[in-house]
C-alpha cells in the first residue's frame, strides 16, 4: 500500500536515511563503493546518475551492477536488471541485495503507517 499523502519532514528524512542505509547494506559497507556513489560531505549523489553510470563502466561487472542497483534505490535511475543481479553476483552480494530490499520495504511500511496515523487524528 502506497500513501498518497504529502510527506512530513520527518518522513522525508526517514526515507532519505533509509535509502542511504539500504545502499550501505547493498554495498556491504564497502567505503570505496559508497564514495563512488555519494558526495563525501553531503547526503546526496556525488554526480548525476548519468555521469555515475558512465564512470561505472570502468568498474568490475559486479561493482557496476551494485552501483546500478544503488542508483535504483536512490532515484530509480540505475536500470539494474534482476537477471544481472542473480546471474553475476556471488552469494554474499545477492544476500546483501536481499537484505537491502527488505530494509527499504521495512522503512517504507513504517513511513506509510506514520503518515496515515498523522492524518487520521
Amino acid at each position: 500500500m502506497t500513501s498518497h499523502l504529502p510527506a512530513t519532514p520527518k518522513a522525508s528524512s526517514l526515507t532519505l536515511d533509509n535509502r542511504i542505509s539500504s545502499i550501505q547494506i547493498l554495498f556491504r559497507h564497502d567505503e570505496r563503493l559508497c564514495r563512488f556513489l555519494f558526495h563525501h560531505q553531503e547526503r546526496r549523489l556525488r554526480a548525476t546518475s548519468t555521469e555515475i553510470l558512465e564512470e561505472a563502466r570502468g568498474l568490475t561487472r559486479e561493482d557496476r551492477i551494485l552501483v546500478q542497483v544503488g542508483l535504483d534505490f536512490w532515484s530509480g535511475s540505475g536500470a539494474a536488471r534482476i537477471p544481472a543481479v542473480v546471474g553475476h553476483l556471488d552469494d554474499q552480494r545477492v544476500m546483501a541485495f536481499l537484505r537491502a530490499v527488505l530494509r527499504l520495504r521495512e522503512m517504507d511500511l513504517y513511513v506509510t503507517l506514520t503518515e496515515e496515523a498523522l492524518y487520521c487524528d
